[in-house]
């Protein structure tokens, strides 16, 4: 199935394809996904649907082969350290609150 991840503000963070029991495991903290295809220059998602952004913000669209492997890594890492820096903060704020133990 065809997916599509993206935050609150429905920017899109990242799309493939995936079996119907991996598609929840696609959306790290702070993340949702939806089913769709969508490109991430074009269209951004509203209420859990896919819409076209307006022309004055859309993005540049590149092609993912030409990104190296190096530039797709570094955003890779980047997201990756994001979601540990929120995932972290969420865990503090849930502890001074006394939600959490």
């Amino acid at each position: 199935m065809r997916y599509i991840v993206h935050n609150a503000e429905g920017i899109i963070f990242r799309t493939g394809t995936c079996g119907e029991s991996e598609f929840l495991r696609q959306a790290g903290f702070g993340e949702f996904v939806i089913e769709g295809s969508a490109r991430d220059s074009v269209h951004s998602v509203v209420d859990g649907q896919v819409v076209e952004k307006p022309k004055e913000k859309r993005t540049a669209d590149i092609h993912p082969l030409e990104c190296n492997n190096e530039q797709r890594m570094e955003e890779r890492l980047i997201r990756q350290r994001m979601s540990q820096i929120l995932r972290k903060q969420a865990i503090k704020e849930l502890r001074e609150e006394g939600l959490l133990k």
